[in-house]
């Protein structure tokens, strides 16, 4: 078996992000590999985008996410992938409805805590990864999503009444990706 850790971290007003990796790759017939992921990201749009000729205010939206889960996948021949990934993730949202806030203010938050899986299939002939010009991708993919929203007014609502639902879908998607002319 061979294992490999990456981390990968991005600094900025605007975005920051860390993410931790790691895979082993186990030498079974049928190979497989296992790969758990940890990843935190963070957007400020009131800072980010506030540059010198901005005569109005930005609006204030700050988005947080992390989320964490494992990838398992099988090889089906030299060409295939079948692969499965379970993960649980937290989306979590500080903003304002209007421009007209002050410090003494509290902000609305919307945050959304949910589960997701889902199966991917996949068989690649492609010759290239970035423009390729012969081959096909063939991909099949299925995705479950359940979670809860819980939002929170800020101070700035006279009814300060709490939203909470419950959501649940499916995603189904295919992916063909074919060259007829071997051209350049």
């Amino acid at each position: 078996k061979s294992s490999r850790i990456e981390s990968t971290f991005s600094f900025g007003t605007f975005y920051t992000s860390g993410q931790l990796k790691w895979r082993t790759d186990l030498s079974s017939r049928p190979p497989l590999y296992v790969e758990p992921i940890v990843t935190l990201t963070r957007w400020d749009y009131f800072s980010g985008f506030a540059t010198f000729f901005d005569e109005v205010k930005p609006p204030y939206i700050v988005h947080k996410e992390i989320w964490g889960g494992t990838n398992v996948g099988m090889a089906l021949g030299t060409k295939g992938l079948l692969r499965f990934d379970a993960k649980y993730a937290q989306s979590k949202d500080d903003y304002y409805q209007n421009g007209d806030f002050d410090a003494s203010d509290t902000s609305d938050v919307s945050e959304f805590k949910y589960g997701t899986t889902g199966l991917t299939l996949e068989r690649n002939s492609l010759n290239r990864k970035q423009q390729p010009n012969s081959g096909e991708l063939l991909r099949f993919s299925m995705r479950y999503i359940g979670g809860n929203e819980n939002t929170l007014p800020g101070s700035q609502w006279p009814d300060r009444k709490p939203y909470l639902a419950g959501h649940q879908w499916v995603v189904l998607k295919a992916t063909l990706d074919k060259y007829f002319l071997p051209k350049g």
